[in-house]
């Protein structure tokens, strides 16, 4: 029993062992080779008296060179400079655009960058954000603001609107693809123009229910009209022939 114990105690260990040092130099790095630079996980930083190891291929050329750098906190040496940071870019090491990354060994990480199978890491820049704009045009709705029954006319008024828009994209590294992603962000309003636009629709009167209570023509309107000025006119001469009297 207790010989049974025991091997389920080292089995047990084993795998919190196992757990605990899962990762092995050929195991995918949790750090970025970017063509800009080494990017660290998020929280880590170059602790000091570490040390980065690489080894490139230069332009134009077709065999291997080192470079490395040990982050001395003393006197002033260049590595330094990077105690504490979680980006070192490679001009930092002395190489330059145009170069290969083979591989790569940080300080403090089991994964090494090029022993499990990662393809070479061109060196150039990170590429730069783009922006772009637009206009959108949106129609209003027709709405009638005078009808004339006399005329049989409608007149119609609509709002129509241009939008100026303006949108910025962000450069992220994709670790999945090991090249760079654009993200675009959201359309933003940058200014607002209305225009208002007006048209005339004829129309029968006799069929248009909002001229139910008035003439179908102005025939009516004309014969009234003229029956007022005659009243008037008759009301004007009995005033000057009794005046006369």
């Amino acid at each position: 029993m207790r010989k049974i114990l025991t091997l389920v105690l080292a089995a047990l260990f084993m795998v919190i062992g196992g757990t605990a040092h899962a990762g092995g130099s050929d195991y995918p790095t949790p750090y970025d080779v970017r063509t800009d630079g080494i990017q660290l996980p998020e929280g880590d930083t170059f602790p000091a008296d570490g040390h980065v190891n690489v080894r490139y291929v230069a332009a134009g050329e077709s065999h291997e060179r080192a470079a490395n750098i040990h982050f001395d906190p003393n006197n002033n040496q260049p590595g330094g400079a990077w105690i504490g940071e979680s980006f070192i870019p490679w001009d930092a090491f002395g190489i330059t655009e145009g170069a290969q990354i083979t591989w790569v060994q940080i300080h403090g990480y089991d994964e090494h960058y090029g022993e499990g199978g990662q393809k070479w890491t061109p060196v150039g820049p990170k590429p730069e954000p783009d922006h772009e704009s637009r206009e959108r045009y949106e129609e209003g709705e027709w709405e009638a603001i005078d009808l004339d029954c006399i005329a049989g006319e409608w007149t119609l008024e609509r709002t129509n609107w241009t939008y100026a828009e303006y949108r910025e994209s962000s450069i992220a590294w994709d670790r999945d693809a090991h090249w760079w992603s654009e993200v675009w962000g959201d359309w933003m309003l940058v200014e607002a123009t209305d225009d208002i636009e007006t048209k005339v629709e004829t129309f029968d009167p006799a069929e248009e229910p909002a001229c139910e209570a008035m003439p179908p023509t102005g025939a009516g309107q004309v014969a009234g009209l003229a029956g007022i000025a005659l009243l008037a006119l008759i009301g004007g001469t009995f005033l000057v022939r009794r005046s006369k009297a």
